[in-house]
């Protein structure tokens, strides 16, 4: 599942992924946090908060 980043997000943690407005990130898993997504981008995996993105419709 694919999802656009709405805002520039800094990690501040290690476990975090960092990403700028506009990038298309992979979501790898929606369920262990309610307020964080698993996510991939260039090749790197880490949280996202999910209110800073928006998930893609399937086609």
């Amino acid at each position: 599942m694919e999802s656009v980043a709405l805002y520039s997000f800094q990690a501040t943690e290690k476990d975090e992924l960092p990403f700028r407005k506009g990038d298309t990130l992979k979501i790898l898993n929606m369920e262990d946090d309610q307020n964080w997504y698993k996510a991939e981008l260039f090749g790197c995996e880490g949280f996202v908060p999910k209110k800073y993105i928006k998930v893609k419709p399937h086609p």
